[in-house]
């Protein structure tokens, strides 16, 4: 039951930008949640599951969070959300994220199932999106246009702004999710499905590469490096997925993916001095608003400021620092960000003890990696849905089988 829920959430997830071709397919997408909570709550109705969710209540981690939750709702009581509690909900939802997946894996007997059904479950969510976005990258405009039939406008609209800025907007992060492709291969002992794993990982890099997202690009090389020292057998494999989708990507990545990694123009707000620019605002924000913050999603009331977009002066908001550590410290204060870094602490020690037995170390590293690949890259990027889904989704799996 928990192995059927959790994989059929990560199935909703990948699904939910795309419209279904026909009026009952997503009439049956809207419905399916309801199944799935009730799955849930049976799952919570158990009683091993209900006497680990009281331990964890109990737990530094749980009191850790709880503290968190009431001074985030708290920031934003006194400082209503301009983005109609939008950032306020994603915080609560990463919370919410990171105690269902300590109960589905609390409730299971054997939580190396569970993790293994997961993992296949990112492996395919990470092929979409890299199938995806190559295909973006070989229709162009065509094809994003064509695909407007079958995914929602938000979506379709951040295709066209990226491609219009020589990017290619990605489905999934496929950078956190390029470790389990990664141990999927290593792990495999069939030969077919290890080729597949291994085309896979080829495409996954291939999208990352093309979509010229620096801080993606970098976090997956680095997710896929770390995991060297599992299997050395495979390192040379592993090596050319990494460097042969890297030399394409040069010979074929537009001019304008140097310009945004520039460090010459800190007025422009895409180069990487923009985005150190913009945290420095946000930190001056948070010494300013010291206590409490300015509320969450209330960032971009802070930030109109005058940058240059092709030679031209105009006055902008800034939605995010790109920076999700700078940002907590300005919107929610001292206290939250404190709380969160606590958080990260003890997630950390979980992970070094989880690590540390080598019979847990192959298929765990996956997961392990996958959460510190958020905790770096969110300190030159932001995502929401990184924030929900990935990193406490992945945080709350491992917690409960440390706790095992």
């Amino acid at each position: 039951m928990s192995s059927l829920i959790l994989v059929s959430t990560l199935v909703l997830l990948t699904i939910g930008p795309i419209k279904m071709p026909f009026p009952f397919l997503d009439d049956i997408r809207k419905i399916i949640p309801f199944p799935l909570l009730i799955g849930l709550l049976y799952v919570l109705s158990l009683a091993k599951v209900r006497v680990q969710a009281k331990n964890l209540a109990n737990s530094s981690v749980g009191k850790t969070l709880l503290l968190f939750t009431l001074l985030i709702i708290i920031s934003s009581t006194i400082n209503p959300p301009a983005d109609g509690f939008k950032s306020l909900f994603s915080y609560l939802f990463g919370i919410l994220a990171f105690f269902i997946g300590f109960c589905l894996l609390s409730a299971v007997p054997n939580p190396k199932k569970l993790l293994a059904a997961s993992l296949i479950a990112s492996v395919i969510v990470a092929l979409f999106a890299s199938v995806y976005s190559l295909l973006v990258l070989i229709g162009g405009i065509k094809f994003i246009n064509l695909s407007h039939a079958f995914i929602i406008d938000k979506i379709y609209q951040y295709q066209l702004y990226d491609y219009n800025r020589g990017r290619v907007y990605l489905l999934s992060s496929i950078d956190l999710l390029v470790p389990f492709a990664a141990i999927a291969f290593i792990t495999a002992k069939d030969k077919l499905y290890r080729r597949f794993f291994l085309i896979n990982l080829f495409l996954n890099f291939m999208g990352l590469f093309l979509s010229n997202y620096r801080a993606k690009t970098a976090s997956g090389i680095i997710g896929v490096v770390s995991l060297f020292f599992l299997k050395r057998a495979t390192k040379k494999v592993l090596l050319a997925v990494i460097i042969i989708p890297l030399i394409i990507s040069i010979i074929v990545l537009p001019t304008n993916f140097l310009e945004r990694a520039s460090l010459r123009k800190p007025e422009h707000r895409d180069t990487i001095s923009g985005r150190i620019y913009t945290s420095f605002k946000a930190i001056d924000i948070g010494l300013q608003n010291f206590m409490f913050g300015i509320g969450p999603g209330n960032f971009i009331n802070y930030t109109s400021w005058v940058w240059t977009t092709n030679d031209t002066r105009v006055s902008i908001s800034y939605e995010n620092p790109h920076n999700a550590y700078v940002l907590l410290f300005a919107e929610a204060g001292i206290f939250s960000f404190s709380l969160f870094i606590l958080f990260i602490i003890l997630m950390v020690k979980k992970d070094a003890h989880l690590i540390a037995k080598p019979e847990n170390r192959v298929i765990v590293s996956a997961f392990i990696i996958s959460g510190w690949l958020y905790l770096v890259r969110s300190a030159v990027d932001w995502d929401p849905t990184n924030f929900t889904v990935y990193f406490f989704l992945i945080e709350g799996l491992t917690y409960a089988w440390y706790k095992q």
